[in-house]
């Protein structure tokens, strides 16, 4: 058993054959029970590793940065939106696909940072409307749904909305530091490591701590008064475009950095397809897809690409169907199977055959 709670020790008894679960250090182990041994047996004591008693908090990545984040990621605080997460780098690879225990959220590469960098977030609200979020609560397991520009990503220790803060003034006043005092004291560690770590820790208490902290040294590369300082700022302003952008699109819109606009010799209609000489093919697809994804294109030269297909067979009643799994695009048919394919638009593409 993964947890010492009663529902996963009867659920590790099904695991322990003729034996039973049982609870040690937050963990569950088989055993079995007692039998009358010769006194001259000897038993050896044991104790539980640390490493299996208490696990890493995050074993995946888009966790709470509270618990440390994968080696690949970094904390982020979105400008605008309660809480922080952790978030790989999507620049150069597609966004990593685990995510926490309860989490049902989509990764995908929605964030850009104000250096061009390119960042995931869990989306779990299409939309920034409250019943939208909050539904979208139950996605992001430990986290909670926030909104940001019409849509809504998870984050970790927002909490609830707290009344805003009164604006600073500009000036480090005594009533200002005394006000910035109160959350200065819980961020004292991160401010001594520096000053990315003391202003993600300060979170809303920025504004308020601003003036005084630019008093004590004028060279900070911040401005005052404000939320958080340039290098901390996530740009969000085509988080709804970034969000609705997968593998497997209409070349018309554009296609993913490791994607080529694709048309299958003998069929109507184009795609953007990823590479699989080297790599599964990705499983993120459009909204209203359902076709799977696979490596099953060639080209002349022998680099073999994905596609969706949507259809067993050829015939006219199969392809119907699989146009319902191709959201805006269309089930083709080619070789006794069909690819699901978007209407021609006049870009370049390259010509490929089916494996």
């Amino acid at each position: 058993s993964a947890s010492d709670k009663w529902s996963d020790l009867r659920a590790g008894d099904a695991q322990c054959g003729t034996g039973s679960c049982q609870p040690i250090q937050g963990t569950g182990v088989c055993t079995y029970a007692d039998s009358r041994l010769p006194e001259s047996t000897a038993f050896v004591k044991v104790s539980i590793l640390p490493e299996v008693a208490t696990p890493e908090a995050n074993q995946t990545h888009y966790g709470d940065p509270a618990n440390g984040c994968e080696a690949d990621e970094e904390a982020v605080q979105v400008q605008g939106v309660s809480g922080k997460f952790c978030s790989p780098d999507c620049a150069s690879a597609a966004c990593p696909t685990d995510v926490p225990s309860g989490v049902t959220a989509a990764p995908q590469c929605a964030l850009q940072t104000t250096t061009g960098d390119k960042r995931c977030a869990l989306i779990c609200s299409p939309s920034d409307k409250w019943s939208d979020l909050r539904a979208g609560d139950a996605q992001c397991g430990t986290g909670s749904c926030q909104p940001i520009q019409g849509t809504g990503i998870c984050t970790y220790g927002a909490g609830p909305s707290p009344p805003s803060p009164s604006p600073p003034s500009g000036d480090c006043s005594i009533p200002t530091a005394l006000q910035c005092a109160q959350g200065l004291g819980k961020c004292i560690s991160q401010c001594k490591s520096g000053l990315a770590a003391c202003v993600q820790c300060l979170g809303g208490d920025f504004g308020t701590c601003c003036p005084c902290i630019k008093k004590i040294d004028p060279n900070l590369p911040i401005q005052c008064p404000g939320s958080v300082p340039e290098f901390m700022i996530v740009d969000v302003a085509a988080i709804k475009a970034a969000a609705a952008q997968t593998h497997y699109g209409d070349p018309a819109n554009g296609c993913e950095a490791d994607e080529e606009a694709v048309q299958v010799q003998g069929i109507s209609g184009k795609f953007c397809s990823p590479d699989c000489a080297s790599a599964a093919c990705p499983t993120d697809v459009p909204s209203g897809v359902t076709a799977a994804p696979q490596c099953a294109l060639q080209t002349t030269t022998g680099d073999k690409r994905c596609a969706l297909i949507c259809s067993a067979s050829d015939k006219w009643s199969d392809l119907r169907a699989g146009d319902a799994q191709c959201g805006t695009g269309s089930c083709q048919p080619i070789q006794g199977t069909g690819v699901c394919t978007y209407a021609d638009s006049r870009l370049k593409f390259t010509t490929m055959q089916l494996v």
